[in-house]
Order: C-alpha cells, then structure tokens, then sequence
C-alpha cells in the first residue's frame, strides 16, 4: 500500500506526493497523476433556495496511471481541501460573492476499488459541502443559490493511499496494437453496425460503445476500434432497414443502449434519449486485435403458388437479375407445368434480397402468354425443352421474351394466379 499526498494549484500547477510510512519515503513517484475538475451543484437533499446548504461542491478527479509495470488496485481518500474564490455571473459580468471564501473538507473510509492498468484513467467524484448559512440575508443567500457560479482562484490537498501490484505472468499488450474489424456486407441493403467493449477487471471507466458505421450493400469495410487490451470483452450490434433486420447476442449477449440512426460514443451503460435497448453478441478478437464479421441473408428458398385458372395447361419460367453490380447469378429457369384448374408450388432458388425477380408463362404453344410490360425484363428461354440461362448467353432456337416483375416477400414467397 503506497500512502500519498497531492497539493495542486492553479497556477502554477504543483504536484507533491510524499510516502506516510515509516520507511524510507518516495522520492517524489511520477506513476500517477491526478487532475481536478471544480463545478458547483445543487445539493438533492435540499429544496428551499434560502438555505445556506442549497448547493455543493462536486470536486471531479482524474486519475491516471502512468507506469509500466504497475495494475492500480484501490484507491483510498482520506481527505480532501479545498480553498477557493466564489463568483456570481450577471450577465457578462462576474461579481464577487460578498468576498465569501469557502474551506471545506472531504473526509472518506470508502475503498475504491478498481483495475486501472498503465496508461489507463478512471474518474472519481468527490461532493463537498458548501455552507453560506451566515450570510446575513435570505435575499442574498436565494440570490446566490439561484445564480451561476463561478470558482476561482481553486487551492486544494489531496491525501490518500494506492494499492497497486505489479504486473506478473500477464504483460501489458503491445503498444499501439489496433482493435481492426473486417465487416462484410453480403445482404442486398444497407447495413449498420455498432461495437463496445467492457472490461473484465472490474473498472469500467474504459468501457465503450461506439456506432454507427455503414457497409453498403456487397462491401467489406475495415473498422478500427481503440487499442487492443486482453482484459476487454468485445461486443458487436448490426441492424438493417430501420431495425427491422438485426444482428446481435442471444442470452449470452450483453444488453446496451443504442440511438436509433445517429452517430454515438460513450459508456454502454448510458442512457440515450429516444434511444433504444438492444442485445450486443460476443465479438471474437485475436491477440492481434483482428475481428470479422459478415452479414448475409437468411438461406430461404423462392417459393412460388401458381394456379392455373385457364381451361388448358400452363408453362412457368421464372428470372432473377441482381440489382448491384455483379451479375454472375442473374438466371433464368423453365418450364414448370400447371394443369387446369391446378395449384403449383414451384421452388426457384434461395431468396436474395439484392435480387428482382420476373416471370413468364404461355400455354397453347405460344398463342396465349403473359408477357411483361416496359417494368419488365427481358430474358432468353427455349421454346419446348428445359432451359437454365444467364440472360447473357445465346441458344440456338432460342427467343427473347420479356418477362413481368414477380412480387416476392422478405419470407421469399410469392403468390402467381394466371387467368384467361
């Protein structure tokens, strides 16, 4: 247990630190820093603005652990003093508070634990009371209560002990090692994608969510994602078409708030207004800080109901063109036969989302069809036998047919009625 005492000021800012034991002292150990943040609050347990105990001190300390060798395990403040200037704002102007000076001092047995490895800072807050019940009026203290106030001229001791252990058997990850996630996009939309890490030490000062990035539709984009540090758990949250799609944990995940589409970064356990709660999953990341994941859609088959309302048979084909920029799958497939009066659930693939799809049907050898329209696409097909074509490819006998635009859902199903 290492026993210390910080003194700073605001200017210049000093720093002393000096070992209470009876051992030799620390000659003046640079491995921890603190930094201070004064700000003044309304005390919760007071309601009446006439009170001299209206408002406290909220005294913000940053910690940082500066070593290379050496884990933070607790942090035990035994006191705090702090000496300051108060100013009253009106307007552009800063008035002094009655040439009020308040000494207050922080006494705490609270023991904060924590695992603050080096490099790392956590913060801690501090509430000091600030008493103005000797003022002379209710006036003046309501008007002081009810103002903005500014602390100046801020003087403050710091005395307290660090519990730390040095690290062995686990050394610290290599500096500059870079989280990087590989994200590939193989649906036919827009995809989102968040990420957060939590550490497993117990501090949670460094724990993070951050979103969103985009990857469009057949892309692969890589994410940096902060420096790599084993004690981290990483977690990944992906969404599509307003959430209506998403990809995340199951039991075992971790539950986080998200915004609906705007950018964020911050601590996964903050609230987000108009945001939402959603399931994180596990992120698996290397001890070289590499991570992939890869969004596609569900394997579902086209599944398509024709029935045959005409008095003769019916012959089917069906089409698919993609709507990026490959279109290596681009098909078209025949004949199915539907008899009279008959309901043919036909099977045409897996469903892609980044996929239209088309068809085509005929009967009395050609004399009847149900051709497509300008919204239609053309497509060769083979006028008796079975066919399976790239619509780019030529046969002999074959013709080019237009197809008509086939309503498909994200379920893959469709429903085809053919009438006279």
């Amino acid at each position: 247990m290492e026993q210390m005492k910080q003194k700073f000021f605001t200017a210049p800012l000093v720093c002393l630190l000096a070992a209470l034991w009876a051992a030799p002292a620390w000659a003046y150990p640079d491995w921890i820093s603190c930094k201070p943040t004064v700000r003044l609050v309304r005390n919760e347990k007071q309601t009446d603005p006439n009170s001299g105990t209206y408002k406290r001190f909220c005294l913000t300390v940053t910690y940082t652990n500066r070593s290379k060798d050496k884990i933070v395990e607790a942090i035990f403040n035994k006191t705090i003093d702090l000496t300051c200037d108060l100013y009253r704002k009106e307007g552009r102007n800063e008035i002094k508070a009655a040439d009020y000076k308040t000494e207050p001092t922080h006494k705490s047995t609270k023991v904060n634990k924590c695992e603050l490895w080096p490099g790392q800072s956590m913060e801690l807050n501090y509430y000091l009371q600030l008493d103005i019940s000797s003022w002379r009026s209710a006036e003046q203290r309501k008007k002081f209560n009810t103002s903005e106030i500014v602390a100046k001229n801020i003087r403050w001791s710091h005395d307290f002990q660090v519990q730390s252990k040095k690290i062995s058997g686990l050394e610290p990850d290599a500096p500059g090692q870079t989280v990087s996630v590989t994200v590939g996009n193989k649906t036919g939309v827009p995809v989102i994608v968040a990420l957060a890490k939590i550490s497993t030490l117990g501090n949670n000062a460094s724990d993070l969510s951050k979103g969103w990035w985009k990857v469009d539709p057949g892309k692969t984009v890589t994410i940096p994602f902060g420096d790599y540090r084993s004690e981290f758990k990483y977690f990944y949250y992906a969404e599509a078409n307003g959430g209506k799609r998403w990809w995340g944990g199951g039991g075992d995940g971790r539950i986080f708030h998200v915004p609906s589409q705007n950018s964020f970064e911050g601590h996964p356990d903050k609230q987000i207004s108009g945001g939402k709660k959603v399931r994180f999953g596990h992120l698996k990341v290397s001890g070289e800080g590499k991570a992939s994941l890869n969004f596609e859609d569900p394997v579902r088959t086209v599944s398509v109901a024709v029935t045959n309302g005409t008095d003769a048979p019916l012959y089917v084909a069906f089409g698919k063109i993609s709507t990026g920029k490959d279109n290596v799958s681009d098909l078209s497939r025949g004949w199915w036969k539907v008899d009279p009066g008959k309901t043919r659930t036909i099977a045409f693939g897996n469903y892609r989302s980044d996929f239209k799809y088309f068809y085509y049907a005929e009967s009395n050898g050609g004399k009847r069809v149900w051709a497509g329209g300008d919204d239609g696409h053309i497509f060769q097909v083979h006028p008796k036998d079975a066919f399976e074509l790239h619509p780019d490819k030529r046969i002999s006998d074959g013709k080019q047919v237009r197809f008509r635009p086939l309503k498909v859902s994200s379920e893959g199903k469709a429903i085809l009625g053919l009438v006279k």
